[in-house]
């Protein structure tokens, strides 16, 4: 409705604000609160972020955008908790929150005067080989107002035996900075009514569509590791025979960040190396579950990984045999968001938007059911077993993948016709 940099300010904004709130709550509740406001606007990026990448970037150029992605939420994620350990020893643990909304308010600045508006209106025009057909003519007819007309599609221009490189149309000006920066975006023409009757769609999505429930299952658990590892570091190994400071701790999470560096190259970077090697040898044709491929390495990484840490805690192995552990957790993390995201962005480009609304809807409903079972899960069945049924979960999950590279081109097919009903809906 509104573009896409509105709502970076707004989120960024809030974020700032609750981060100030965080660093001067007196009670529980106003910190529940606070919390509530920041999963509100921290949650926001979650898919705006995908739309920005498919609105800047190729196909073959989304998983290493994708992968620079992940390794900054990584890096939020792990390397946060180490300068975190310094700070509470030495300014006290508000002057967390407090770097928090300093950190925080540089980025809204750098948004405001460095970020342009990605969103652009796409121009209906009779299409070539490989591009998408207008949605228009089949908004018309769903509104039952005119019949489908036929579009006459005309050849690649690569088909042909000549190609005329050029155009009549001059190249456009490149605009002012002012007009660059605005924080005006590039506003659609859905209007608030028809906002809401579309807020649906998301759940709709992860019922009608397989790829949006396989990404929201494997997103889901992704961080339900990510939850077992922060849940489980400052428990055992604050306890003997370890015995880490709290700064310790938070040296730990190097290990699984180095590994996620890795696993987001690996499934991002070299992913998109890989689907275009393997295009030219299928004379061109690209599938998004050609991607699905590179899981087949987490498959088995992650949940040894997680075998190792669990294991090796359990029966007092020195402390670099876990972090071996944990860093091939986070070598699955990186790599498993690293190719899903693209994946789903790849085979359905224009719902990226609603899908991933339903997808982050259930990674984080998961993801909060996880963090209060891991404590009782651990207290119930000890270390060494609590990481073997976490280990065999992780495979049976992962295993997923397999049916989907064999059948995810087929659940494609099956769901065309609705894809392109829903985004004729939106487009209108």
């Amino acid at each position: 409705m509104v573009g896409r940099k509105p709502v970076y300010m707004a989120a960024a904004t809030v974020m700032v604000l609750v981060n100030v709130g965080q660093a001067l709550f007196q009670t529980k509740t106003q910190y529940v609160v606070l919390q509530v406001l920041a999963g509100l606007a921290g949650s926001v990026n979650d898919t705006i972020i995908q739309m920005t990448i498919v609105d800047l970037f190729f196909v073959h150029q989304r998983a290493t955008m994708n992968g620079i992605y992940s390794i900054t939420v990584t890096a939020g994620t792990y390397l946060s908790l180490i300068p975190t350990g310094y700070i509470v020893e030495s300014q006290g643990w508000r002057w967390v929150w407090w770097w928090c909304a300093i950190l925080n308010g540089i980025v809204l600045v750098l948004i405001i005067v460095g970020f342009e508006e990605t969103r652009y209106a796409k121009q209906n025009v009779s299409p070539v080989v490989g591009e998408d057909v207008p949605m228009r003519p089949y908004a018309e007819h769903i509104k039952g107002k005119t019949p489908v007309p036929r579009i006459p599609m005309q050849p690649s221009p690569a088909s042909k035996s000549e190609t005329t490189i050029g155009t009549d149309l001059p190249p456009p000006l490149r605009r002012p900075y002012t007009q660059r920066v605005t924080w005006r975006g590039h506003a659609s023409d859905l209007n608030t009514r028809d906002y809401w009757k579309q807020a649906w769609r998301p759940f709709v999505l992860l019922f009608r569509v397989p790829a949006v429930a396989f990404v929201a299952v494997q997103y889901s658990l992704m961080l339900c590791w990510v939850a077992v590892l922060a849940t489980t570091q400052p428990i055992l190994f604050a306890a003997p025979p370890y015995n880490f400071s709290s700064i310790g701790v938070g040296n730990i999470n190097i290990a699984p960040f180095a590994g996620a560096v890795v696993g987001s190259i690996f499934g991002g970077p070299l992913n998109d190396c890989y689907v275009v090697w393997l295009a030219r040898r299928r004379s061109g044709i690209y599938d998004p579950e050609m991607r699905l491929h590179m899981l087949l390495a987490p498959l088995i990484i992650t949940p040894l990984g997680l075998f190792l840490y669990g294991i090796s805690i359990a029966h007092g192995k020195p402390w670099i045999v876990p972090l071996i552990g944990s860093g091939c957790v986070g070598f699955g993390i990186g790599s498993t968001t690293s190719t899903i995201l693209p994946y789903f962005g790849d085979s359905y480009p224009e719902l990226v938007a609603e899908g991933l609304v339903g997808i982050t809807y259930v990674r984080n409903a998961i993801a909060t059911a996880a963090a209060f079972a891991i404590s009782p899960w651990l207290d119930g069945l000890g270390v060494q077993r609590m990481f073997i049924s976490v280990s065999c979960l992780c495979f049976a999950i992962l295993l997923l993948v397999i049916p989907m590279i064999v059948w995810g081109r087929a659940a494609r097919q099956y769901t065309a016709e609705f894809y392109m009903e829903t985004v004729a809906r939106k487009s209108h």
